[in-house]
């Protein structure tokens, strides 16, 4: 038997489907810990647990992004209204709708600063469309200061960048 409450797994497949979008293992953590809604062991426990049941999917890559599978939205359909508290899921809900753009950015944007062996350093940024990495850049700066504000200037930027990259693209019909 299961330690982990049904009622603290809803809360994740709730996140993973009013959010629409995959969420890496961290911010399942973060959301669950800052919310009080779990503890870290606990939620480690839970995201095993849904991975193995298979309400959720994980991507094979770092980073590891959950989604909530056919059979998860099924699942929560059936179980929510009987087995999680109306003001949870309110809550969940609620923090869905006020976090949106953060946590868009979050599981979109990643980015490093690295030093190198040649005393340079290495930023390194990611865009992720959903579980696709849609761009992976690594530029190499003297400066560690110069470095740390490219990864500040994308992180803020972002959606910018995935407009300008999107706005770049070659129309299908002249490939």
């Amino acid at each position: 038997m299961s330690a982990v409450p049904l009622s603290q797994k809803l809360v994740v497949l709730c996140m993973l489907a009013r959010c629409q979008h995959p969420l890496t293992s961290e911010q399942i953590d973060v959301y669950m810990m800052e919310n009080h809604w779990s503890d870290y062991m606990l939620v480690q426990q839970l995201k095993a647990e849904l991975v193995e049941a298979g309400f959720v999917t994980v991507s094979d890559d770092a980073p590891y992004f959950y989604m909530i599978t056919s059979d998860g939205t099924e699942a929560l359909d059936l179980f929510i209204s009987a087995h999680m508290p109306p003001y949870v899921r309110n809550q969940v809900e609620n923090f869905v709708a006020d976090n949106r753009a953060r946590m868009l950015n979050e599981s979109t944007v990643f980015t490093d600063v690295q030093p190198q062996d040649d005393f340079s350093y290495c930023a390194h940024l990611r865009l992720y469309e959903g579980r696709h990495l849609v761009m992976d850049l690594r530029m190499n700066f003297t400066k560690k200061q110069d470095a740390l504000a490219l990864a500040k200037g994308f992180r803020t930027q972002a959606e910018s960048i995935r407009e300008k990259i999107n706005m770049c693209a070659i129309p299908a019909e002249l490939e």
